[in-house]
């Protein structure tokens, strides 16, 4: 049987916790959707500006893009400190 991870670190765990061979585990990582595409630097320039506006923040403001759950498992504080 085969059995396909998302990560290296989850292949790892099956071979620990569910007592898998290596050889039966297989990483695939995600894929990505071709909507997600550079935007030309214009269009890119004029949504943040929009963003910017929306959410009433100054245009030099920095801005963090952190997709995952609020709990502890990702480690969410660090990425925040950084």
């Amino acid at each position: 049987k085969k059995v396909i991870a998302i990560s290296e670190n989850t292949k790892r765990d099956l071979i620990e916790h569910a007592k898998l061979s290596p050889e039966q585990v297989d990483v695939v990582y995600y894929g990505v959707n071709p909507s997600f595409r550079a935007l030309p630097k214009d269009e890119r320039q004029a949504r943040r500006k929009a963003l910017f506006a929306h959410y009433k923040l100054p245009e030099t403001a920095k801005v963090m893009f952190h997709v995952g759950t609020g709990t502890r498992y990702k480690n969410t504080p660090a990425i925040l400190r950084a």
